[in-house]
């Protein structure tokens, strides 16, 4: 057998100068709101979730955080629990259904947010203050819902469709274990700056040599005038840093 070819490991550090951030407060729903933090705020509850077996949601409101149901905190998912071998319950729970999920939040001064969602499974909708703000459809990426917002209290609303495995085995999202669903990573809400960062990526490419091609990707936002924004960053190995220019 020959020897394993090993991809050598190379760090990326991407900076950007002169970010703005806004403080954040997140409502607990009890009235308590922590002092302004200018790193993201974890949603982690209390939430409200709610079944919506027969798909009547949408069609009675709830997009607009009208439904009572149980207290839970995220991550979360509704039917992650023990199931028999046999019997019905262990076929419906596969057969999934639709999770809606709600919580407050405040923030204390007008300006643009972004949530940050770690997983969503599997076909999510997103609403802030009864407004579409998101879709997204898989369980494995996570995804930003950037939207703007007053000063004062908002409610989040969540729509999880975790129905029908074979459909997304024939759309490419084959369930390899157990069809779970719900909101199954963290939740953050953080301010977003007058210009940010976003989805910075390293691809590589190993040649027949040895040598391995890097390329790097990063998109600016600016929310703010036109300006020149310069993105700095560099490759790191064994010690040795070469510098990138965007």
């Amino acid at each position: 057998m020959g020897r394993p070819r090993t991809l050598l490991s190379i760090g990326v550090v991407i900076v950007l100068v002169a970010v703005v951030w806004i403080a954040v407060a997140h409502d607990d729903g009890h009235g308590k709101q922590p002092a302004g933090s200018a790193t993201p705020v974890a949603l982690s509850g209390p939430w409200v979730l709610r079944s919506d077996h027969g798909n009547s949601g949408v069609a009675r409101g709830w997009p607009r955080g009208g439904f009572a149901g149980s207290t839970v905190r995220v991550p979360f998912s509704p039917n992650a629990n023990p199931q028999r071998l046999q019997g019905s319950g262990l076929a419906t729970a596969f057969a999934g259904t639709i999770a809606w999920y709600r919580t407050r939040f405040s923030v204390p001064r007008a300006g643009d947010y972004a949530l940050d969602f770690e997983s969503v499974n599997h076909r999510a909708r997103v609403w802030v203050d009864g407004r579409l703000r998101a879709t997204h459809v898989g369980g494995y990426q996570p995804f930003e819902v950037a939207f703007p917002a007053g000063a004062g209290r908002h409610i989040l609303v969540v729509r999880a469709d975790y129905r029908d495995p074979a459909r997304m085995k024939a759309e490419g999202w084959h369930r390899t274990w157990f069809n779970y669903g719900g909101i199954d990573r963290p939740v953050t809400l953080r301010a977003l700056g007058v210009a940010d960062l976003a989805t910075p990526a390293v691809t590589t490419t190993l040649r027949a040599s040895g040598e391995a091609d890097v390329r790097l990707a990063v998109r600016v936002h600016n929310r703010g005038s036109a300006r020149a924004i310069v993105v700095r960053g560099g490759l790191t190995r064994v010690g040795a840093r070469t510098p990138v220019a965007f």
